[in-house]
């Protein structure tokens, strides 16, 4: 806007002094978003979208807890995130001003799946023993188990249970070795199947 100055002094002089132009520079904004579901130890992209005159420098809080501030001249930035929690924008800066943010990015985990081998038992050689192989999480699933000396892959198994049949000639341990599950994450494998061989 315009600001017009007029003197009076103590003569009744009415003196009319240059317009003064005012202008008025918005404030910066800073908006996070784009949260998600994301496997432990992936990452996310947030985005960070400005208003104002970059370059920018904006701190951001993971669980209300202030991160060390990013410069960027980016728009929008990118923040790549590794830890699930709620993102939010604590405040930002542009070339003028400083404004306090806005939105939100909340980032979770997919639950871990897991795998447990069993199917311990002891026979005559020749005979065949069953290991079962039974998971928890979404399906398909994509798994190892070995004998030890040779892993076996299985990929994109519809169930939460697999069965296989064997015949070791000595006795043999069987182990689940890794397993991910229908998100593309890895899970958690465990037990073991001891076949014990009687000659």
């Amino acid at each position: 806007g315009t600001i017009t100055v007029r003197e009076t002094n103590t003569a009744g002089c009415i003196t009319d002094h240059n317009n003064l132009l005012v202008t008025v520079t918005p404030l910066p904004t800073a908006t996070i978003s784009n949260g998600g579901t994301i496997c432990e130890g992936d990452s996310r992209n947030l985005t960070v979208d400005f208003t104002g005159t970059g370059p920018y420098t904006f701190t951001y809080a993971l669980n209300g807890v202030p991160q060390a501030p990013v410069n960027t001249a980016a728009d929008p930035y990118t923040l790549n995130v590794t830890l699930a929690g709620t993102y939010t924008v604590v405040n930002v800066t542009d070339a003028s001003c400083t404004n306090t943010g806005s939105g939100s990015a909340a980032v979770t985990y997919f639950p871990k799946s897991t795998g447990i081998i069993s199917g311990t038992t002891e026979h005559c050689r020749g005979n065949n023993a069953t290991l079962t192989m039974t998971f928890i999480g979404v399906v398909p699933f994509t798994f190892t188990y070995t004998d030890g000396t040779t892993p076996v892959t299985i990929t994109n198994h519809p169930t939460n249970v697999y069965t296989v049949s064997v015949s070791p000639l000595v006795t043999t341990t069987y182990t689940l070795t890794s397993l991910t599950d229908g998100n593309n994450c890895a899970g958690l494998v465990s037990g073991s199947a001891v076949i014990t061989v009687n000659i």
